[in-house]
């Protein structure tokens, strides 16, 4: 078995790495464009966005100060 000298050793892991991250990162950047493409839609957005049933309602206040 041949063994490698521990530069070339780091420079193979290195390259895998640098690959998954950077396949890692375009496919977060995907999903961030999908969603953002998804929100355009009122009935999706209505589903995703936690905050879309609420808007036009008065906010009513929870506590009152004493």
């Amino acid at each position: 078995m041949e063994m490698r000298s521990l530069p070339q050793q780091f420079y193979r892991v290195a390259l895998r790495w640098e690959r998954l991250l950077y396949r890692s990162t375009a496919v977060v950047l995907s999903l961030l464009v999908i969603g953002q493409l998804l929100m355009l839609n009122d009935r999706v957005r209505y589903l995703l966005s936690r905050v879309e049933p609420l808007e036009g309602s008065p906010y009513q206040e929870q506590y009152r100060a004493e």
